[in-house]
């Protein structure tokens, strides 16, 4: 089967994959820090984290760009709730404001690179 869809979008060769994935190894550290005090507030983030690149993957495997997009929605609103996981920890003093910064700023190139991605789908001329 390899990593190409049906629709044939290669998740290989998409900027937003290899950012996704790069996205959710960073996490690491965080996580431990999370794991040191608040074991479901980890979870909840590595899961989202994880749920990115699979809504990536899971969409470019769908034959239409609307089933595409309909991930690629999908994969935003778990970047957001990323950010929302961190802030949730910096209030919780589990982590510094610079790395929620860090985060927050990583989690926005990510948003940004997707929903550009998705304007390509609905005007291919972009």
């Amino acid at each position: 089967m390899g990593e190409e869809g049906e629709g044939g979008i290669s998740i290989r060769k998409l900027e937003i994959w290899r950012i996704a994935r790069a996205f959710r190894g960073e996490r690491r550290a965080l996580l431990r820090a999370f794991l040191a005090r608040g074991l479901r507030l980890a979870l909840a983030d590595d899961r989202a984290a994880t749920s990115v690149g699979l809504n990536i993957a899971e969409g470019c495997g769908k034959s239409t760009n609307r089933a595409l997009d309909y991930h690629l929605d999908i994969a935003v609103g778990s970047v957001f709730e990323v950010v929302a996981t961190c802030t949730i920890a910096r209030d919780q003093n589990y982590i510094d404001e610079a790395e929620r910064l860090a985060n927050y700023v990583e989690a926005e190139r990510l948003a940004k690179a997707i929903n550009a991605f998705r304007r390509t789908l609905r005007n291919p001329s972009v």
